[in-house]
């Protein structure tokens, strides 16, 4: 499944603790489940492709 970009994204700050702000997240749509499974498809920094 491809990933395609939201221009609402762009607009998107970081919340005071630096992480990514859920509430904001929820409203356009994007559940704290499906950045998950984004996050762990994700290969590991320093692994080697591994």
């Amino acid at each position: 499944m491809p990933v395609l970009p939201k221009p609402q994204l762009e607009k998107l700050k970081p919340c005071y603790h630096g992480g990514p702000n859920y509430a904001e997240l929820k409203k356009l749509g994007i559940s704290l489940m499906r950045l998950w499974i984004f996050r762990l498809a994700q290969p590991v920094s320093g692994t080697g492709g591994t």
